[in-house]
């Protein structure tokens, strides 16, 4: 049998658990949970502002963008291009003038996609903003292959697929499809305009002029503004494992106020979290730029996750614990939730994987058992955090405990000197996999005390048969903010808000999933 029939035979009409990227998820409005700010990152086109949200990858970043891309559809205010692809860029000599281009071809592309859809929009333009177009399609386009124009189509988002269909039906992705284009609305005629010549002086400025004049094209055609949505900087071949080049490829962009701040555009940056300090200390306008920082908590995780299967099933599952047999007392549904911190796509990873397991057997029951359940989330556990921290997982395997001191590592575990020891912990904490939680009082110098930070690996690191007892008496969640807490002693500060809490007033993790009892 196969996840397929399994889910079908709970009413499913789609794989919800088949697909975690949202570049490719038709249905993502379905299921979309905005996160609080989103309202400002989306903002008025009327005032168009410039925003930076800051997020860890799976956490939603395309998601939001994408959703942006779907609200500047048909009737829409505003005009919107994505820009994701780098690949003419290399980020350790990126320049302004280097995105410009870019961005300028993709605003040529888009002017001239929109005024083929609505070929009336053509009266709307002056002589000048003729020019202009006419200029920007011969300096940007004529040279394009047939694939680099048609990556320039797709990034035209407020129109979707008819973009692409215009230009097929003008000739197709060459030169001779933008010349039919320039003809049918009159610019082959055009004569280009003096001032560019006479102001630029260079590519540079050519671009720079170039910029806000194809910004005023848009507000001819009738648009309030354009906005830029730039995503998946860290995706590039050179910048997939390192944020400090991911910051060198987008901060000639990021740091000029001149362009990200310049009438009728807005430009959206989706950037990974790992960039937000180099943008601090690179003098980053935090004041003049939207900065949002993405976090999700665990209702609204669980709220992304009814409307994911509801979205699937036509209403008909709207909870992961309808696939769990009901004998099993823990609500898997808020599990899942606080096992994937910050990450929808993690959760969905899980979801899939406890589907995978459950149908991997001959003959399997209809619902999935407790020890499925458990089973799933442990080699999820063990895949995710050997994405994370695979160089550090033989020795993170080794801790005794989730929380340690060094000195115990030291003498008991490594068997090295403390310095060694305390090496070692300085790379797991640089890497995202431990964090200090504390200190304990030892004589006249107090003794540091560490924990492992994210729950996948204190449950990768353990063998299957202790998940629950780990799940019940090292991984707690804070009363007074809900914070999650990974240590032995669960009556000592939270990390995150310093609330002391009586020992009896911490609940374990699995007690705080527990189902309520008649």
């Amino acid at each position: 049998m196969t996840a397929e029939s399994f889910l079908t035979s709970h009413g499913f009409v789609g794989d919800p658990f088949a697909s975690t990227n949202s570049e490719n998820e038709e249905s993502l409005a379905d299921y979309f949970v905005p996160p609080p700010y989103f309202e400002s990152v989306l903002g008025s086109p009327t005032s168009p502002k410039s925003t930076i949200v800051f997020a860890p990858r799976g956490s939603g970043k395309t998601a939001q963008r994408r959703m942006i891309e779907i609200a500047s559809g048909e009737e829409a205010d505003f005009a919107c291009v994505t820009y994701t692809n780098f690949s003419e860029i290399d980020p350790k000599t990126a320049s302004l003038a280097d995105h410009q281009k870019v961005i300028c071809r993709l605003l040529t592309v888009a002017a001239l996609s929109h005024l083929a859809e609505d070929t009336w929009r053509a009266h709307s333009l002056s002589e000048h903003n003729k020019q202009v177009l006419k200029y920007a399609a011969g300096e940007l386009l004529n040279d394009l292959n047939q694939q680099e124009l048609e990556t320039a189509i797709s990034s035209v988002k407020s129109l979707g697929d008819k973009a692409v269909e215009t230009w097929h039906k003008y000739g197709g992705f060459i030169a001779a499809g933008i010349a039919a284009l320039m003809s049918k609305f009159g610019l082959d005629g055009v004569k280009l305009p003096s001032e560019l010549a006479e102001s630029a002086t260079g590519q540079a400025a050519t671009l720079a002029y170039l910029f806000p004049k194809l910004v005023d094209v848009f507000r001819a055609l009738g648009f309030e503004a354009v906005y830029i949505l730039v995503d998946k900087l860290d995706e590039t071949s050179k910048t997939g494992n390192r944020p400090d080049l991911a910051f060198s490829l987008v901060s000639p962009l990021l740091l000029d106020l001149t362009t990200v701040e310049q009438p009728g555009v807005a430009f959206k940056f989706f950037l990974w979290d790992l960039l937000e300090d180099l943008f601090v200390e690179s003098g980053g306008r935090g004041d003049r730029l939207g900065v949002s920082k993405l976090h999700w908590t665990v209702p609204e995780l669980m709220e992304m996750l009814s409307r994911r299967v509801a979205a699937f099933s036509d209403g008909r599952v709207t909870s992961f614990n309808q696939l769990v047999d009901p004998s099993f007392g823990v609500d898997v549904h808020r599990l899942l939730a606080h096992l994937s911190p910050d990450s929808p796509r993690d959760m969905i990873r899980m979801c899939e994987r406890i589907v995978a397991e459950h149908t991997r057997q001959p003959d399997y029951p209809a619902l999935i058992s407790e020890r499925t359940i458990y089973k799933g989330i442990h080699e999820f556990s063990k895949t995710r955090s050997q994405e994370l921290f695979g160089r550090f997982m033989k020795d993170l395997a080794r801790l005794p405990e989730p929380s340690f001191t060094n000195t115990r590592l030291a003498s008991d575990v490594f068997k090295i000197s403390t310095t060694a020891v305390r090496n070692k912990i300085v790379s797991w904490i640089e890497a995202g996999a431990v964090e200090k939680i504390g200190e304990l009082s030892r004589g006249a110098k107090p003794l540091h005390k560490y924990a492992l930070k994210d729950p996948r690996t204190v449950l990768a690191t353990a063998p299957l048969a202790s998940l629950s007892r780990l799940l019940n008496s090292d991984i707690f969640i804070c009363p007074s903010c809900s914070a999650m807490l990974i240590t032995s002693s669960p009556s000592e500060p939270c990390k995150e808000c310093g609330a002391e809490s009586d020992e009896s007033a911490v609940r374990s993790l699995l007690a705080t999933c527990e189902k309520p009892t008649d």
